[in-house]
């Protein structure tokens, strides 16, 4: 089965599934049965193999509850539910925006990866009073805090 979302790009998007391809054993499981119907540019996910992708990830940790995947590689509120689905729970982000994406799925723990700032913790704010079932945590980081003693 695969999914094609049409009208998103990724930066480089199609070299990195190039370079995914040259480490793949090819078979049929790429070839697409309608690709005249596919307006271009279009995103091809294999759902599939991102469900085999999770599952691998899951089966590399003792404890599901010790991934915390990084939506920035995605950023797709259909591989997020995928992952939700596989019981991960816990998530993390570079943007306000992935944030949101990931609180409009349910996702029960995002991890924003850096200190919102300005405009940016105004943004942070809101969409912690947006989505209160959603727990919102980020990397805080005190440059003059001594930890010495």
């Amino acid at each position: 089965m695969m999914v094609i979302l049409q009208g998103e790009r990724l930066n480089n998007g199609s070299s990195i599934f190039n370079l995914q391809f040259l480490f793949m054993n090819f078979s049929d499981w790429y070839h697409i049965n309608n690709i005249d119907s596919i307006d271009s540019p279009a995103l091809v996910v294999y759902k599939d193999r991102v469900i085999r992708n999770i599952s691998t990830a899951i089966g590399m940790v003792d404890d599901v509850d010790r991934l915390r995947p990084h939506v920035k590689t995605n950023k797709c509120k259909k591989v997020a539910q995928l992952m939700l689905d596989a019981g991960i729970a816990k998530f993390k982000c570079a943007t306000i925006a992935e944030a949101e994406m990931l609180a409009m799925v349910n996702a029960p723990d995002v991890l924003l990866a850096y200190q919102p700032i300005g405009p940016k913790l105004t943004r942070f704010i809101e969409l912690i009073k947006k989505y209160p079932a959603t727990k919102f945590s980020e990397c805080w980081y005190e440059p003059y805090w001594d930890c010495t003693g």
